[in-house]
């Protein structure tokens, strides 16, 4: 049998060796990427006085110069005033893919995005939404040209139909649950949506879903390509997407709140001339 003394050394050895080994393999900037994501978020924000935002291009919310010289927009607007109201500087820290956006935020390497968007389940397995600023208006759209159908869309729930979508979009998870019989024509997900206005245009498939605001705007671009089949079908809100720390989320939310409250957020739709296209929050109260 080993003396005590000679199982402590040998314990110790064994110790210094597996640190030596883990130093040597580590990467550079790991060991600060795994401090900054295990620190919550709330933490980090509060300590840099910053929100580190990651942004995409995502018109009428963030409308980023060609040429990256700066951003625009209501969700660029209304992310600047948060800041403000909270004493905060916004650093937009990079232009992202929806793609990554979820994985991004859940590692830490950027704070939110703060570009509005459409929550959906899926994303919320990995992080969290803020509190919805509005609701956007979805409707179904097909060839300017095409008098098949109605404003009865349960007909087009049919594998006689194709549909165009983005994969990994909220229009692919209304279409699973709204229209699952259709076949689909879908794009990989850093594809504009833009592709699937093409597609119906060009004939390659029946119809799409999309909001009203773009579906106009590409509609003021490229006259006689598409039309809407009703005003709204759907309604989805808009919100920032953000991690899964409850503080900082609160944070936003109380901000939010206030913004929607005292009708900022109006004056910046108005801005930007867009408030037809979006649906307000009910009121928390009666007049």
């Amino acid at each position: 049998m080993k003396a005590p003394g000679t199982i402590v050394l040998a314990a110790l050895v064994a110790a210094v060796a597996g640190w030596a080994a883990a130093s040597f393999t580590q990467q550079p900037g790991e060991s600060a990427a795994a401090a900054q994501s295990a620190t919550p978020v709330y933490d980090r924000v509060m300590a840099a006085g910053k929100i580190r935002c990651g942004y995409a291009h995502w018109e009428p919310s963030n409308i980023v110069a060609p040429d990256g010289s700066g951003q625009s927009g209501t969700g660029y607007d209304l992310m600047e005033e948060i800041g403000r109201r909270l004493s905060l500087q916004i650093e937009w820290a990079q232009e992202v893919g929806w793609g990554t956006a979820v994985e991004d935020v859940a590692s830490g390497k950027y704070d939110a995005v703060c570009t509005l968007m459409w929550p959906n389940s899926g994303r919320a397995r990995r992080v969290d939404f803020s509190a919805p600023v509005n609701y956007s208006k979805i409707s179904v759209f097909v060839r300017a040209d095409d008098n098949r159908f109605s404003e009865n869309l349960g007909m087009l729930n049919d594998p006689a139909y194709t549909v165009s979508y983005v994969d990994g979009t909220t229009p692919q998870v209304i279409v699973r649950s709204h229209f699952p019989q259709a076949k689909v024509v879908s794009f990989p997900e850093l594809t504009a949506t833009s592709e699937n206005a093409v597609a119906v245009a060009a004939g390659k498939a029946d119809f799409m879903v999309w909001d009203l605001y773009n579906g106009s705007m590409f509609i003021k671009n490229n006259p006689g390509s598409i039309k809407p089949l009703s005003k709204a079908v759907l309604y989805f809100a808009n919100a920032f997407l953000l991690p899964a720390d409850p503080r900082f989320n609160a944070m936003i939310d109380h901000a939010i709140r206030e913004i929607v409250a005292d009708g900022t957020f109006d004056r910046i739709l108005d801005k930007y001339g867009v408030r037809e296209y979006f649906s307000p929050l009910a009121k928390p109260y009666n007049d």
